[in-house]
């Protein structure tokens, strides 16, 4: 990925309306799954693919957090920003061997397999790294007919159908407990200008900037507060379309071999 726009979103931080509202579907996913509803200094989370630390940041808040990613500029980003230097590893999802077996209670990937050339290697990872009976929660970009240049720009590979991540991620030996698209407010409008651009032969969706991450307070606030809505949705079901896809699943607390 482009190393700026690891800048881009260092910048952005916890305005980013974006982050505030993964971070809230993030929080509310462990909430009802791990059985924890207070942060816990011995609960062992690690966030795979950290990048600028937005995910980081809150997780740190919820238990003893580290941090993965396989670019030198996100872990100095990380550090930067005031993450325990100890706790940022530069390495690849798909091979997690600085990390022992069993080792955590939760693993994250916010928008990391579909970066991977291989992500069973990786969902096959987090399984080893995760305690039985611990929670992966996973979000990946959705729908393969919003692919554009700005997947490419991201140096995406695919996006996904939840049909699709669930059966991934089932594969790798977990029990899926939640499979939903999110970010489904903008999904209509959003896939609106993409048809409308290729019909008139444009590039599909503008560049990306930093200003794209933080528009008018207001604005922002309103995006923030419909994602928080939409938090609440899937949580007691799941939303029929979006922008991106979530998965929560546990590896099973007798976890033998893997099917």
């Amino acid at each position: 990925m482009d190393r700026q726009i690891y800048h881009d979103l260092a910048t952005a931080g916890s305005g980013y309306w974006w982050n505030q509202g993964r971070q809230h579907l993030v929080l509310g996913l462990i909430r009802k799954f791990s059985g924890r509803h207070l942060p816990d200094p011995g609960y062992r989370i690690l966030d795979v693919g950290c990048a600028a630390g937005g995910t980081l940041s809150f997780l740190g808040a919820w238990g003893e957090a580290w941090g993965l990613d396989c670019s030198s500029e996100a872990i100095a980003l990380c550090r930067t920003a005031g993450q325990p230097a100890e706790r940022l590893v530069l390495g690849d999802a798909t091979h997690l061997e600085p990390f022992e077996a069993e080792t955590f209670d939760l693993v994250t990937a916010v928008e990391i397999l579909e970066h991977l050339e291989e992500p069973e290697t990786a969902l096959a990872s987090a399984w080893r790294v995760l305690k039985p009976g611990g929670l992966l929660i996973l979000t990946v970009p959705a729908d393969q007919r919003l692919w554009s240049e700005r997947d490419q720009r991201l140096a995406h590979r695919r996006r996904y159908r939840i049909e699709e991540l669930a059966q991934s991620v089932a594969r790798a030996g977990f029990q899926v407990l939640k499979a939903s698209y999110a970010n489904a407010f903008y999904y209509w409008p959003y896939r609106w200008l993409l048809g409308w651009r290729r019909l008139l032969g444009r590039e599909p969706v503008p560049r990306i900037r930093t200003n794209t991450y933080l528009p008018h307070p207001w604005l922002s606030a309103l995006f923030a507060g419909l994602l928080r809505i939409e938090t609440r949705l899937i949580l007691i079901g799941r939303l029929p379309w979006g922008v991106s896809a979530v998965c929560a699943a546990r590896k099973p607390a007798a976890a033998g071999a893997k099917p």
